[in-house]
C-alpha cells in the first residue's frame, strides 16, 4: 500500500504544472526555429551562393555560453547546457535534418562524439576511412563529419589537400575506453589499431588522459563566436633551430600556443649525410581568422614554412 507523505501530492502537482509550461515553451521555440528556416530559405539563398547553412556552430556556442552564464542552479552548468543542446538539436531537425557521419564504428568514441555534439535528433553514419569522409563533405553528399583531431596528422597527405575546414570541436570522456570489460563495442577500436585512423583514435587514449578531442569538418568558414581558436598545419625542414624559428612569430605577436603536435614526414627519417627532411606540426592558438593579428600570424608562418595549411577557425568547445 502506497504511503502518502504530507505535501507530496502538492509538490507533484506543481511539477506537473511546470512540465506543461516547459512543453509549451519548447514548442514555441520550435515554431520560431521553423520561422528562422523559412526566412533563411527565402532570403539567404538569394544573397549568397551555395546551399543555405541551417547549422551555425558559432551561434550554438554563443547560446550555450549565455545559458551557462545565466544559470543560477541548482542544476550544474554542464547539465543545463546538455539539456539545451538537445532542445536545439530537435529544433534544428525541424529546419533541416543534418547528414552527419563519424570516423569509426557504432559505439566508437567518434560515434559518441557525433551524438554528444549534434544531439540525439541525428542518426550518425559510420565510415572506416577519413578520405571518403572528406570527399563527401566537400561534394555536399553529407553535411558534416566527426573525426579524432589526431587523424589530421595520421592522414597528413589528406589533411593538406582537403578543402573542408574544421568548424567546431568536441571532447569525449575516455571512461568507456578504460572500462572495455563492460563495453564490448569499444573493443572494436583496439582490435583494429593497425589502421592509421584507429591509431589516431586509440594511441593517445592510452596515455591516462581524461578525454579525447574530436573535430567537426564542414564546408565554408565559421564566423567568430567571441571565444575561438584557430588551427594550422605547418611543415619545416627538420634541422636544429627549425621549431625555434617557427614559433618566433607567436612570441613577437603575443599569441599563445594552445596545442602543438609533431610528425615526421612520411619516408623522411634522416640518415647521416642526407639532406634534412620535413617536420610537420599541427598548432592551435587563440583567435579567429577575421582578426588582423591572426591574419598577420598566418602570413608570417607562410613565409617561414615549406608547407602551410589553414585548418580552420572555430568556437572553443563548450561541453
Amino acid at each position: 500500500m502506497a504511503v502518502s507523505l504530507p505535501g507530496l501530492d502538492s509538490l507533484r502537482q506543481q511539477i506537473d504544472a511546470v512540465d506543461l509550461q516547459l512543453l509549451a515553451l519548447i514548442n514555441q521555440r520550435a515554431a520560431l526555429a521553423a520561422q528562422v528556416a523559412a526566412v533563411k530559405s527565402s532570403t539567404l539563398d538569394e544573397q549568397a551562393p551555395g546551399p543555405v547553412s541551417f547549422y551555425r556552430p558559432e551561434r550554438e556556442a554563443q547560446v550555450l555560453r549565455n545559458i551557462m552564464k545565466q544559470n543560477s542552479g541548482p542544476l550544474p552548468d554542464a547539465d543545463v547546457a546538455r539539456l539545451f543542446r538537445e532542445i536545439m538539436s530537435a529544433c534544428l531537425a525541424l529546419e533541416k535534418p543534418l547528414r552527419v557521419e563519424a570516423l569509426g564504428y557504432p559505439g566508437s568514441l567518434a560515434h559518441l562524439a557525433a551524438l554528444k555534439h549534434f544531439g540525439q535528433s541525428i542518426v550518425p553514419g559510420q565510415r572506416a576511412d577519413a578520405a571518403s569522409l572528406f570527399a563527401d563533405v566537400e561534394s555536399g553528399r553529407i553535411d558534416y563529419a566527426v573525426l579524432p583531431f589526431g587523424s589530421l596528422l595520421a592522414g597528413l597527405d589528406l589533411s593538406l589537400t582537403a578543402s573542408a575546414e574544421a568548424i567546431t570541436e568536441n571532447y569525449v570522456s575516455l571512461f568507456l575506453q578504460y572500462n572495455v570489460q563492460i563495453c564490448g563495442e569499444v573493443k572494436i577500436l583496439t582490435t583494429r589499431a593497425d589502421e592509421p585512423e584507429r591509431q589516431a583514435e586509440v594511441g593517445k587514449a592510452r596515455n591516462a588522459g581524461k578525454s579525447q578531442r574530436f573535430i567537426v569538418i564542414g564546408r565554408g568558414a565559421v564566423p567568430a563566436s567571441g571565444d575561438d581558436r584557430s588551427s594550422v598545419i605547418t611543415g619545416i625542414a627538420d634541422r636544429p633551430g627549425g621549431l625555434y624559428h617557427l614559433l618566433a612569430p607567436f612570441d613577437a605577436m603575443g599569441i599563445s600556443i594552445l596545442r602543438l603536435e609533431a610528425k615526421q614526414g612520411a619516408g623522411q627519417i634522416q640518415e647521416p649525410g642526407e639532406a634534412a627532411g620535413e617536420q610537420f606540426f599541427v598548432i592551435d592558438f587563440p583567435g579567429h581568422f577575421s582578426e588582423d593579428r591572426v591574419k598577420r600570424l598566418c602570413d608570417a608562418l607562410k613565409k617561414l614554412t615549406s608547407t602551410f595549411k589553414f585548418i580552420g577557425s572555430y568556437p572553443n568547445g563548450v561541453l
